[in-house]
């Protein structure tokens, strides 16, 4: 899922989504003209969701700069990167059915803790900037510098072309807002930041909401209500509780 930061982003998703919708629609006129690649393929992961996402971030590219497309903020040689890095195509994802619950050894959950902590430390600094006036492409410029000062690469730079370092997502976008120069943060917002650090095989994720000067109770309300939800189901996680609980 990505969703949009700006008018234009949605409606230009809108439209694609309708011309794929009417592009897999079998012919009316003639059935035996339906192309076998307008079929849903069961043994492709990418017919749903997956295909929803590369149109979204289509259309942010196009909203944001462009039909000459996005340049990506330049990451040091030396920073070890995801397989997707250079082609926005992930290569080691697992289908989605059977779920894979993997066992990780020691060596491997240290060096999940240490993607955390960085993506954590990222967090805190992005969060840092957050007032009135400020740009989310300040905030992505931020979380870009901080990840590779710590020897990380931000996960979701160029994941499936997603164009930015950071998701910012302002009010009543749900999740996976994209970073805009021209989005700017106004008195009394809810902004969510979500940070991911990709470091010595592990990424690291986390994400918080933050208020853009004085919210209103509303605003504060969905805060709290969240946070303690949150943690109400961290507080029941140990081995042997179901994922559905």
């Amino acid at each position: 899922r990505s969703t949009l930061s700006s008018w234009s982003g949605r409606r230009s998703l809108s439209q694609s989504l309708l011309r794929i919708q009417q592009a897999r629609r079998p012919s009316q006129a003639d059935p035996r003209k339906t192309s076998v690649h307008a079929l849903p393929n069961p043994h492709r992961r990418s017919f749903g969701i997956r295909s929803w996402l590369e149109t979204a971030v289509a259309a942010a590219r196009r909203s944001l700069s462009g039909p000459s497309g996005v340049v990506l903020k330049p990451v040091p040689d030396h920073i070890v990167r995801p397989d997707y890095a250079a082609d926005g195509i992930p290569k080691m994802e697992p289908p989605v059915f059977p779920w894979l619950v993997v066992r990780n050894t020691e060596s491997e959950i240290a060096c999940a803790r240490v993607a955390g902590r960085i993506s954590r430390e990222v967090l805190d600094e992005a969060g840092k900037a957050v007032r009135p006036g400020v740009t989310t492409e300040e905030i992505d410029s931020i979380v870009h510098e901080e990840t590779i000062k710590r020897g990380a690469y931000p996960s979701p730079l160029n994941y499936r072309g997603f164009p930015k370092s950071v998701c910012t997502s302002i009010g009543e976008v749900v999740c996976h807002g994209i970073p805009s120069a021209g989005r700017v943060l106004q008195e009394g917002e809810i902004v969510n930041i979500d940070v991911s650090c990709y470091i010595e095989g592990f990424h690291g994720d986390n994400s918080e909401m933050f208020c853009v000067g004085e919210v209103d109770e509303a605003g504060r309300r969905l805060i709290q209500v969240t946070y303690d939800a949150w943690q109400a189901a961290i507080a029941i996680c140990k081995p042997g509780v179901k994922y559905n609980e």
